[in-house]
């Protein structure tokens, strides 16, 4: 498909809404992630979803700051590249804590080490990316709250369909893994799509 039917406007609303579809999505695989290792419990789904809000809060945060430091050129692809190793990390990551088990025995603590462990980092690099996104995207001060509306109305609009794809088909007919490498490829696209959209390809590998 020629990328030139897409206007760069486009493709920022498409990014924003497929970053809200794998966030949204790793945050429903992780409590399947992580039950096989600690068991599933509430302390499980309350560590998973506190964690990943505390993973997006700092990453807005982050993202913000390097928002208005940077033109977004090399910044947005890099913030889903890196978005896309980290989730990809997850599983491969969920074999190795034995460390993290053997280090208490409260069920609390560890449920929190593991989320900690192993989505504090990628939630937090799929938070860099609405600031960045929000930044290329106003290009009027005066509209900024439209703007910012749109692209909050497409992120939730993917976590919405994340979420109904991953509890009626991705976890019954993909596997937990499967679908967190699935992500991971659709997070590595989109950052390539931008990087070549903005002629930068080269620059974001230096």
């Amino acid at each position: 498909m020629d990328m030139q039917i897409f206007n760069k406007q486009t493709l920022y609303v498409i990014s924003s809404f497929l970053a809200g579809f794998c966030v949204m999505t790793v945050e429903l695989i992780s409590s399947r992630i992580v039950a096989p290792i600690i068991g599933s419990s509430v302390f499980t789904w309350t560590s998973v979803i506190g964690i990943t809000l505390l993973g997006l809060a700092l990453g807005s945060y982050i993202g913000g700051k390097i928002a208005d430091k940077t033109e977004g050129n090399k910044s947005l692809p890099l913030s889903f590249l890196i978005s896309s190793i980290l989730v990809f990390l997850i599983p491969i990551l969920a074999e190795k804590t034995d460390f993290i088990i053997n280090s208490s025995d409260s069920i609390l603590k560890l449920n929190l080490y593991l989320s900690l462990y192993l989505f504090l980092l990628p939630t937090l690099a799929i938070g860099l990316i609405q600031p960045i996104i929000l930044k290329k995207f106003a290009d009027d001060f005066s509209k900024i709250g439209s703007k910012y509306g749109i692209l909050s109305f497409a992120w939730s609009a993917g976590g919405i369909l994340g979420v109904f794809l991953t509890g009626f088909f991705f976890i019954s007919y993909i596997g937990s893994k499967e679908t967190i490498w699935l992500m991971s490829l659709i997070l590595f696209l989109v950052g390539g799509i931008l990087a070549i959209k903005d002629k930068k390809l080269i620059l974001v590998f230096l």
